[in-house]
């Protein structure tokens, strides 16, 4: 794994392709942007008493744009979003109900979306073979 920023130019390409050069891979996963997000799916009113509760629930989102390279060229360019159930909550109002959970899970949600995308993509190139 190179964990190396490249500047998006029009020689990336051959940037990536000397590095693979220079490690001996065959080939190569560049990650050119990652985007985690939430999605509130649902809010749940129910009465209690003389006022309302209300439930929100999210799903955690990611969109990450994957580049393929064996040793000769880029051989794939894909955008891939993946979103699974994350938590339920009470809150107030289903506005903003979202930025505690960035404030109390917001470490654990990088991995999280990696681990989601690194379950999808593979798949996505090469149906259930693993490369």
């Amino acid at each position: 794994m190179i964990s190396e920023l490249i500047k998006d130019t029009a020689d990336s390409d051959s940037s990536i392709l000397l590095l693979m050069v220079q490690n001996n891979a065959s080939k190569a996963i560049v990650i050119k942007y990652l985007n985690v997000f939430f999605d509130q799916t649902d809010v749940e009113v129910t009465k209690e008493g003389g006022g309302k509760q209300r439930a929100a629930s999210f799903d955690i989102c990611a969109v990450i744009n994957y580049q393929l390279y064996n040793r000769e060229a880029k051989i794939d360019n894909s955008d891939i979003t993946v979103c699974e159930f994350f938590t339920t909550r009470n809150v107030l109002s289903g506005l903003l109900a979202a930025d505690r959970i960035l404030q109390e899970k917001g470490k654990g949600l990088l991995k999280l979306s990696v681990k989601m995308h690194w379950l999808t993509y593979p798949k996505k190139l090469h149906g259930n073979k693993r490369m």
